[in-house]
């Protein structure tokens, strides 16, 4: 215990230790009845009383305040008696509750005489705005004294304290707020300072504005109890009367009077918020221009607030209004931050209720899933179609973008709102619906066909995995036992699905990178422990694995079916290339065997639709690389080793091989420094130099996108072929 009051709570607390104290005389006096009681023989065999008790006899007796406790420790000086210590410090404190409640019952004597005074002047007294302001000021200094801190409360206990701040706060301060505010209310509304008629130049008038003011803002703190808020709100009180007059009143509970509101406000803000920083603002007295600017803002939110909490309850069950107010307020929040650089954490849409949040927010993620119902889904025309419609595709496509735009421009002053209380709402937005709309998006582009005489259900919503999507697109496109159905129908089916969903890839990469998902991918991060790169990854991860696993093999297969079935009669050659002689080989502007002009035909449609479409850069370099695989098995398996040839069959077999590769790789750069080729034609010197060359240049091209050397394992197959000639 301290050997004096410090603040408020030890006078607060007093009686806890007067407790303590009388607890321990109450423990020492029944210790010492029952020491009499069990000594009293040994008192009577040894005739003398111990010294413990006779000490203990004296403190009681003779511990009746302060002094007479301080002579009993210089008595027992040298002794270490705790109880004499707790006794100092209780008397101790004791005197200084009856000194501080002698103080409040003069400060409260001396508040009382000002109220008197005060009350006593008529209303030329704020004319001349002559407060006693430095007289007030020490009596809060001096109040303040008795508190921890400002904001402390004090404990009911002390009814003598409480009320000497209360009769100071509200018997003294509030009612000189409410009388000077009163004043320069009338007279801020009479000066017109808010319209374009006030005169800037009449410096006395906006003294005297000015001086009324600044003693308002240093009534507000004197205050003794919790008065944080307690900034006056004379400088809007301009702006409620007319906003009052103009809204309050109204009947009208359209939209588009709402969106007057706050029109209202945003000009009221332009016109007039600079203008109160200079007529209001006085540095000497600590009201700086940044503190204008903040309050001024924050009286008219509170003024906007009380009116909209009524619109918010009356919009609650009309939800597609109460959307609309709550747009409003959001684009009202975003001008207030952009235009005027307003505190985030402050504005109207962090302090609307949580429950409306969930209301708004479950309202537009139905709408969207509505809306992709609508164009997506229940699309007319894309199902029992007897005629293929492969165009259609397209427009979904183009129609899903527009969709996915059309979310991130609706919630983007949203998103752009950087309050902490909000993110979690952006969360579920992203979740619910963008995330959502991504996956439905995929399932139904792998599920429908726009082939002919084909059904498929595509309103179903059941979440498919990869696997059954990759078996949805197998099942399209391998169903070819209707005759009306081509195997080159379903590709470029298929091509067209793969350009869909590289798009869709592409614009998720893109809004990856969005400042909004940036930070709400570090915030889930912070708060779950993860380490996501974006919380669309996963949306990521399944677009991904569909372009690469699912479509892009089934591609590739179609173009071998197709191809090798074009190639069929060039197969049957057989003798042919054994028995072409000097002269007898196709001229150099046609080298092209006759029985392959089809394949290249097909390879060129094939491709042409690949290049009119979109493909990931890396897809297409799949592609090709697969394709000239495909194309050099079929060279090398089915003609090179079956066949005999003769210089001029090599010739020709190059020739039908480079036509036929170069309907989709360009082969107009040559590379002569080559080691490879430079061996090669070592090896080869009864083949053409030129021939192979241009052979091994391709093989090479091939395989440097597998990023695995063949040329050796190649090398050995021409080895075989240049035997046979």
């Amino acid at each position: 215990m301290s050997s004096a009051i410090k603040d408020i709570t030890d006078l607060l607390n007093i009686q806890s230790s007067i407790d303590t104290v009388e607890n321990r005389r109450s423990e020492l006096n029944l210790l010492l009845s029952n020491t009499n009681l069990n000594d009293q023989s040994n008192v009577q065999q040894h005739s003398q009383i111990p010294k413990e008790v006779e000490i203990a006899n004296d403190i009681i007796d003779n511990s009746k305040d302060l002094e007479s406790v301080e002579q009993l420790i210089e008595k027992y000086k040298g002794q270490n008696i705790t109880i004499l210590t707790d006794l100092k410090n209780y008397y101790t404190i004791q005197k200084e509750i009856n000194n501080n409640v002698s103080k409040l019952d003069e400060t409260s004597k001396h508040i009382g005489s000002m109220i008197k005074l005060i009350d006593s002047n008529d209303r030329d007294f704020f004319n001349e705005i002559d407060l006693p302001l430095q007289e007030l000021t020490n009596i809060s200094a001096h109040l303040k004294k008795l508190t921890v801190s400002k904001g402390t409360e004090p404990n009911n206990k002390d009814q003598k304290a409480l009320s000497v701040y209360l009769k100071f706060d509200n018997n003294l301060i509030e009612n000189l707020m409410k009388q000077l505010s009163s004043w320069l209310n009338d007279y801020l509304l009479s000066s017109k300072w808010d319209t374009p008629n006030f005169n800037m130049k009449n410096i006395s008038q906006i003294n005297r504005i000015n001086n009324a003011h600044n003693i308002l803002v240093q009534l507000s703190n004197l205050y003794i109890l919790n008065h944080e808020n307690s900034f006056p709100t004379s400088i809007t009180n301009n702006f409620k009367i007319r906003f009052i007059y103009h809204f309050q009143t109204s009947t009208t509970n359209t939209i588009d009077n709402i969106e007057t509101y706050f029109n209202f406000v945003k000009n009221y803000l332009n016109e007039n918020l600079y203008k109160a920083i200079r007529i209001f603002h006085n540095a000497s007295f600590n009201i700086s221009k940044d503190l204008i600017h903040s309050e001024f803002i924050n009286n008219i939110l509170k003024i906007l607030i009380d009116f909209l909490q009524n619109k918010l309850v009356l919009y609650k069950d009309n939800k597609k209004t109460l959307s609309s107010l709550i747009f409003q307020i959001i684009s009202f929040d975003n001008f207030l931050i952009h235009k005027f650089n307003y505190n985030e954490n402050l504005t109207l849409t962090s302090l609307l209720p949580t429950n409306l949040l969930n209301i708004f927010l479950n309202y537009e993620i139905e709408n969207f899933n509505i809306k992709f119902n609508n164009t997506i889904l229940n699309r007319p025309n894309h199902n029992n179609s007897d005629e293929s419609n492969l165009s259609e595709i397209i427009v979904i496509s183009k129609d899903f973008n527009k969709l996915i735009h059309k979310f991130m421009s609706r919630f983007d002053l949203f998103f752009n709102l950087n309050s902490k209380n909000l993110l979690q709402f952006k969360l579920i937005l992203v979740s619910d619906c963008l995330m959502n709309l991504f996956t439905s998006y995929l399932e139904f582009l792998l599920k429908i066909d726009f082939l002919p005489n084909e059904n498929f259900d595509t309103s179903s919503s059941t979440k498919k995995n990869r696997h059954q999507s990759s078996t949805n697109i197998s099942s399209i496109n391998n169903n070819s036992s209707n005759t009306s159905r081509s195997k080159l129908d379903e590709l470029n089916q298929t091509i067209i699905k793969l350009q869909n969903v590289s798009l869709v890839y592409k614009l998720i990469q893109n809004l990856s990178n969005n400042e909004t998902l940036v930070i709400l991918t570090e915030f889930v991060n912070t708060n779950e422990h993860t380490k996501y790169n974006s919380l669309l990854q996963s949306i990521l991860k399944e677009y991904h694995i569909t372009i690469h696993v699912d479509i892009t093999p089934i591609i590739i297969n179609r173009i071998k079916k197709l191809l090798k079935d074009s190639m069929t009669n060039y197969f049957k050659l057989g003798n042919y290339w054994s028995t072409i002689e000097d002269g007898n080989c196709s001229n150099e502007e046609n080298l092209t065997t006759p029985e392959l002009l089809n394949s290249i035909k097909l390879l060129r449609n094939i491709w042409s639709v690949l290049n009119s479409n979109y493909i990931l850069p890396d897809v297409n370099l799949i592609i090709k690389s697969e394709l000239l695989d495909i194309i050099l098995n079929y060279f090398i398996e089915s003609i090179l080793k079956l066949n005999k040839f003769t210089k001029n069959g090599i010739v020709q077999l190059y020739s039908d091989f480079k036509s036929l590769v170069s309907t989709f790789i360009d082969l107009s750069n040559d590379n002569n420094n080559d080691d490879e080729n430079r061996q090669f034609k070592d090896t080869t010197k009864l083949v053409s130099y030129q021939v192979f060359e241009e052979l091994i240049k391709l093989i090479n091209y091939r395989f440097a996108h597998q990023k695995t050397n063949y040329t050796g394992w190649t090398l050995v197959i021409l080895k075989m072929v240049i035997l046979k000639t």
